[in-house]
C-alpha cells in the first residue's frame, strides 16, 4: 500500500505533466481541471479530468488530447512504483492496454 504522505503525488505529477506538455496550448491547459479521490484505506486513487468550456466539440477535443497525455503519464508513474491500474467503473474498457 502507498504511503499516505505520497497519496496525492500522482495528481501533482499529472498536473505538472499537463502544464509542460506540447500537446496542448496554454489556453487549453488553463481549461483542464484534475482531481483525485478514491479508497485511501486501500491505497488507491482515482483520477478525473474535466474541461472548463461550454463548446462541446472544443471541450471534447481538448479532453481527448489531455487524456492521452494523462494515460501515458499514469502508466509510467504506476509501473515505476510497481503498482497496478484497474478498470473500476468501466473505465478499463477504454484502457485495456494498461491493465
Amino acid at each position: 500500500m502507498a504511503d499516505i504522505n505520497d497519496y496525492y503525488s500522482v495528481l501533482e505529477g499529472l498536473r505538472h505533466e499537463i502544464e509542460h506538455t506540447q500537446a496542448l496550448t496554454s489556453e487549453e491547459k488553463d481549461m483542464i481541471m484534475s482531481c483525485g479521490y478514491g479508497h485511501i484505506s486501500e491505497g488507491d486513487i482515482q483520477i478525473s479530468l474535466g474541461v472548463k468550456k461550454d463548446d462541446y466539440e472544443v471541450a471534447t477535443n481538448v479532453r481527448e488530447r489531455a487524456a492521452s497525455v494523462a494515460d501515458q503519464f499514469l502508466v509510467d508513474y504506476v509501473t515505476s512504483r510497481k503498482g497496478s491500474i484497474s478498470g473500476e467503473h468501466g473505465v478499463g474498457c477504454q484502457r485495456v492496454h494498461a491493465l
